[in-house]
């Protein structure tokens, strides 16, 4: 990860906060709201980067090989019947 992004999450975390103590402090509830959405969003966005420092470039999700990443059918078995209780 850059430093460019971490950089950007954490002023889009700042500017969210700002946004919202000046919404409060004006008794705009739609800017309180806009701030609360924008400092989530620069929430989301250091937490994935923090993650991607962790995991690394190199590591992929493994998938089933056909492009799916694991999605989609066959990934929980049908239900098997207990012995009896047919």
């Amino acid at each position: 990860m850059s430093a460019e992004q971490k950089a950007g999450a954490k002023i889009e975390k700042t500017v969210g906060a700002v946004k919202k103590a000046m919404g409060k402090t004006v008794g705009d509830d739609t800017l309180t709201a806009k701030g609360e959405a924008e400092k989530a969003k620069g929430d989301a966005r250091a937490a994935e980067e923090k993650s991607k420092d962790f995991l690394g470039p190199q590591q992929v999700l493994p998938g089933r090989g056909d492009g799916s990443k694991g999605r989609g059918r066959g990934l929980v078995p049908p239900p098997v019947a207990a012995p009896g209780f047919t």
